[in-house]
């Protein structure tokens, strides 16, 4: 047991430095480096009028090289409303563009473009492998089952009710690409993937649609409050109705892949 002996000092900061605050205490805190790549395209924003598009890896722009996804971000931001004469690196080739950063209501530069997260590179020694005790661990897997299953919930009500957007449905395409860059970060972030895809996939299932087994249990509790079964056509329709559901979530999960998958 060690006791110490703390001073409690108080210091005044300048309000329009609070970005900085932490390096004004003398904190520098640690960043996950990000490579300049292109992860996402605001409509109508200046990168997409520039012609950038997802995927394109930033190469140089008015001759100076971006080296980082925070270099390129404190360069928008310095140059509001300046031309800038990018050049972009896209299926192997160069390729150059004008881009104008658009000026905000704070005088900084714009363009509405967001990074593609999966090239990150976390350094070796901030990485941290949590263990937990066979006791513990079956807690542990009791918790997490249960907030990815309400996260899961939430998403599709969310989605229902149009405060999720209906884009944030990925199919084969998108686990594909999710279990790749899980399997870069090693076995447990992988396994991780797959018992979250599981937990996923198993709440869908209990959903009320006919041909699910939600759908089925639903059949069943009508059937009990009833009191008498549901007659063949009655399931045959709903069957159908079923097919029908599913093969439209088919169609918009393969839709937003391909979406994605070719930057549109």
């Amino acid at each position: 047991e060690i006791e110490r002996e703390l001073e409690i000092l108080k210091r005044e900061f300048d309000s329009s430095r609070a970005r900085f605050l932490l390096q004004d205490l003398g904190i520098t805190p640690v960043s996950v480096e990000l490579k300049p790549i292109i992860g996402a395209i605001v409509k109508g924003g200046a990168a997409e009028q520039a012609g950038i598009q997802v995927g394109d890896l930033l190469v140089s722009a008015n001759g100076e090289l971006i080296n980082s996804w925070m270099g390129w971000v404190e360069l928008i931001r310095a140059n509001p409303d300046k031309l800038l004469n990018i050049t972009v690196e896209r299926s192997g080739k160069a390729i150059i563009l004008s881009l104008t950063p658009i000026m905000t209501d704070k005088n900084i530069g714009q363009i509405g473009a967001g990074v593609d997260s999966s090239y990150s590179k976390v350094p070796t020694e901030l990485q941290a492998e949590l263990r937990y005790g066979p006791i513990q661990a079956i807690g542990q897997a009791i918790f997490e089952t249960w907030y990815f299953s309400i996260s899961t919930i939430k998403s599709i009500a969310g989605m229902l009710t149009g405060t999720v957007s209906s884009k944030d449905i990925g199919g084969p395409i998108s686990i594909a690409q999710y279990a790749g860059s899980s399997a870069d970060r090693g076995l447990i972030s992988f396994v991780g993937f797959l018992a979250m895809i599981s937990i996923s996939l198993g709440i869908l299932n209990l959903l009320p649609i006919p041909i699910l087994d939600g759908g089925h249990l639903a059949m069943y509790f009508v059937e009990w409050l009833r009191g008498t079964p549901l007659s063949e056509q009655i399931q045959l329709q709903g069957q159908k109705i079923g097919i029908v559901l599913l093969l439209m979530l088919m169609f918009l999960a393969f839709f937003n892949d391909l979406s994605r998958l070719f930057g549109e």
